[in-house]
């Protein structure tokens, strides 16, 4: 099997499919992480190929495997698998969604049936369910129902979000919701969202989220902004912004890409968390992360020196964070997950709003060594001797650029990454 192919994705789905019960919890458990590590290299993959009939093949096999019987089929990996498969934007036909959910949560429905008439105890066993696991935030909520949340309707995603509304994170955890890529999962935030009170706007934790909504949000969820946005000015806080302490850049693989990893600082707690990301050329941000627990610093630096032995890893001013987002937000092809978004909307708004490009703006946040007048003059010669040499012609592209292509992105999409090859050459050459 081919570690990171499409063919090791679709080996690996009728063995989990029909991993025998007889297996424990922990394989279980490891064979859900393995198949996850296939399904974010397909996803991967259908950034530069067409993954079509690989995912039709994937729901063939899906659908063939729900004809079958409880005694040749694991219901609970099967599960697994498809909410990996949603969680990473991988097509799942609905109805394979809707005969898993008939089968595998038939208890937890008749127990909704049960409880039904009994709103105040439904309410009070959720509520026990998210103290259990330790749901005291927003994000922690988003985080642990959005692969449930799959096999659920509309309707009941209402239901299941109006139980959690009385909690003070609720509004953080709605707005978060509304930025799902679901339709039916945001529609469902919104509507809950506006059935609240204005007043409840007071807990309101990152009003930053109303902006990344304004920009990134579904149009059906963008006719409510103007009323939240109103509803926040009047009750809630402006938060204190997250400051960026440390920034690491590395470029990891040369496919276009531009891993970054730093240090943000909560100004209420003054804890520090970790946060990073990868921004991809022409694709925007295509993996990012925030740990929520804090880190001591020294933890930090000893994490950046074995980052630093698998790949070089430059550290930088942390304003460079600036550039590099606003260019990928607006190259963002791909939708944000929770923890993307609540990322950004701890850093400075003007980091994420798109604005124009400034090599001079760029280049005043980095540090150059030698600042002597001197070590510049020789700086500055020696640049001049290397325009003059015939090594230079190995870092350019001598081909005539189509004089129609008048932008900057048809130039890239058309010669850079249409055909990278020989600009990949120039710039190792160069380097």
């Amino acid at each position: 099997m081919i570690n990171g192919s499409p063919e090791s994705f679709i080996t690996a789905l009728p063995i989990g499919l029909s991993l025998s019960k007889a297996f424990d919890e922990r394989q279980e458990e490891l064979f859900v992480d393995y198949f996850s590590q296939m399904a974010d290299d397909l996803r991967i993959h259908s950034r530069s190929h067409d993954i079509t009939e690989i995912i039709d093949i994937a729901n063939g096999v899906l659908a063939h495997a729900l004809e079958l019987g409880d005694d040749h089929i694991n219901l609970m990996l099967t599960g697994e698998i498809i909410k990996c498969m949603k969680h990473l934007k991988l097509h799942v036909d609905d109805e394979i969604i809707m005969k898993v959910r008939e089968r595998i949560q038939q208890r937890a429905i008749e127990q909704r049936e049960h409880l039904g008439q009994d709103h105040e105890k439904l309410t009070e066993n959720l509520v026990a369910d998210l103290n259990k696991f330790g749901i005291d935030t927003g994000l922690a909520f988003c985080q642990f129902v959005s692969g449930e949340l799959v096999f659920l309707t509309e309707q009941e995603i209402q239901g299941l979000l109006t139980m959690m509304s009385h909690q003070p994170w609720s509004i953080d955890a709605l707005l978060l919701l509304s930025l799902n890529a679901e339709p039916k999962i945001a529609d469902s935030a919104a509507s809950v969202l506006n059935s609240l009170s204005a007043k409840r706007w007071k807990s309101l934790g990152q009003r930053q989220y109303l902006t990344l909504i304004q920009r990134f949000g579904h149009d059906s969820v963008k006719t409510h902004l103007s009323a939240w946005q109103k509803s926040a000015m009047q009750y809630s806080k402006q938060a204190e912004q997250h400051q960026v302490t440390e920034l690491y850049l590395s470029y990891p693989d040369g496919n276009h890409a531009i891993l970054f990893n730093g240090l943000l600082i909560d100004p209420t707690t003054k804890n520090a968390h970790v946060f990073g990301g990868v921004f991809r050329l022409g694709f925007g941000l295509v993996d990012s992360y925030f740990d929520t627990n804090p880190v001591d610093t020294v933890q930090y630096k000893k994490m950046t020196a074995e980052m630093d032995t698998a790949v070089d890893v430059v550290q930088c001013h942390p304003n460079i964070l600036r550039h590099i987002l606003c260019w990928a937000l607006d190259e963002q092809q791909e939708p944000l997950d929770p923890d993307t978004l609540h990322m950004l909307a701890l850093l400075p708004s003007q980091w994420t709003e798109p604005q124009p490009f400034s090599l001079d703006k760029l280049a005043s946040t980095c540090d150059f060594p030698g600042k002597h007048p001197d070590a510049l003059a020789r700086g500055h010669l020696s640049s001049k001797l290397l325009v003059n040499t015939p090594l230079i012609e190995t870092w350019t592209i001598a081909e005539s650029i189509d004089p129609t292509l008048d932008t900057l992105r048809k130039v890239r999409n058309r010669y850079y990454l249409e055909h990278p090859e020989p600009y990949i050459k120039a710039l190792a050459l160069s380097g």
